[in-house]
């Protein structure tokens, strides 16, 4: 068997069945697809290109020079305040050291406000318009609970304030939107690579030559896939010929390698271990049961809150 390396050209005057009766050219111009996964306009009668996941929401988490100046200015607040509080000998009422240090405190947490709570606001109105609660609220009655009975304390110069509250709970909850946000950007890249890993297949003509096709320009009811061993089968299919060891560890969970013969099914997202297989393509891009768990781990990453 022989080798082409280079990528498949269409053979002029080929055309496929779906099984409906319907036969499309090989010359005819490839559908359009819509962003997001979204029913393309037209599909192929081969399989459906693959999607995208282009309107991704950008990560919008709060800069992290922002928040490394409210976690100092946290700190600070945090030494103060408590320093403020265990005093034996507090600052007199009205009196100009008194409204110096808890003016200082009150500025250093509205700071903290403008330079990150804009995040926390934002989705608590979302949450509020969706009629839901959500952690946001939490986060947000704490903050307002701590400002205002510290406003009232230092207003009435009686009991301790807890300025440092509002700017340690928007640190927190920033630091920890600002770490999911990475850990989500980071899914749906190697989501993406996934998806690009599996894109392709080595597909056999008539001569027994090997030939790197895309996944979604096969043919259900011609199309023959070769698989070598150590190679990734990128189909849904039947095996045809061969026989060898499967690795579906990454699909099924199965911890051991699997013995497929002809009549067997194999998923894409295996991996032929030992054997060369030649597959029947059943379900090509779009359709393949490693699509369904890309898309949700996909979905799942993109609306989490």
């Amino acid at each position: 068997m022989t080798i082409d390396t280079r990528t498949a050209e269409t053979r002029p005057g080929d055309s496929c069945s779906c099984g409906t009766g319907a036969r499309a050219s090989a010359h005819a111009p490839r559908p359009e697809t819509s962003c997001c996964g979204a029913a393309p306009a037209a599909v192929a009668c081969c399989g459906t290109p693959p999607t995208s996941a282009c309107c991704a929401p950008a990560d919008t988490g709060t800069p992290w020079f922002r928040l490394g100046l409210a976690i100092v200015l946290a700190g600070q607040s945090m030494v103060f305040g408590l320093a403020l509080n265990v005093a034996d000998e507090k600052p007199a009422y009205g009196s100009g050291p008194y409204w110096l240090i808890h003016g200082g405190l009150m500025a250093a947490a509205l700071a903290v406000v403008a330079l990150i709570g804009g995040g926390l606001f934002r989705e608590q109105v979302r949450a509020l318009c969706g009629r839901r609660i959500t952690v946001e609220a939490l986060f947000l009655l704490s903050l307002t609970g701590a400002f205002v009975g510290s406003l009232v304390s230092t207003l009435s110069g009686h009991g301790s304030v807890y300025y440092e509250v509002v700017a340690i709970v928007l640190v927190v909850y920033s630091l920890g939107k600002a770490i999911g946000g990475r850990s989500r950007s980071k899914a749906l890249a190697e989501v993406q690579r996934l998806r690009a890993d599996y894109a392709h297949a080595w597909e056999l003509d008539d001569a027994g030559r090997r030939s790197r096709v895309p996944v979604h320009s096969l043919c259900r009811a011609s199309s023959r896939v070769s698989v070598a061993p150590g190679e990734a089968v990128t189909v849904d299919g039947q095996v045809l010929e061969g026989e060898g060891f499967v690795l579906e560890t990454a699909l099924t969970g199965e911890p051991l390698p699997v013995v497929r013969r002809p009549g067997d099914s194999v998923l894409a997202g295996t991996c032929s271990v030992d054997g060369s297989f030649v597959l029947r393509p059943e379900h090509l891009t779009g359709e393949r049961r490693i699509d369904a768990v890309l898309h949700a781990v996909e979905q799942g990453r993109l609306e989490r809150p």
